[in-house]
């Protein structure tokens, strides 16, 4: 447990851009967003 409680502090540090990506691999976008209202509208 300790191990993961020193994950969550060092990932805590982080800018946001950093922690999405280190977490889902990807950067944080409004694309995801857009596309879903994109659908929607159609």
């Amino acid at each position: 447990m300790a191990d993961e409680i020193q994950r969550m502090y060092t990932q805590g540090r982080i800018i946001p851009q950093l922690w999405m990506h280190n977490s889902v691999g990807v950067d944080i976008s409004a694309e995801p967003l857009l596309q879903a209202v994109k659908k929607a509208l159609e």
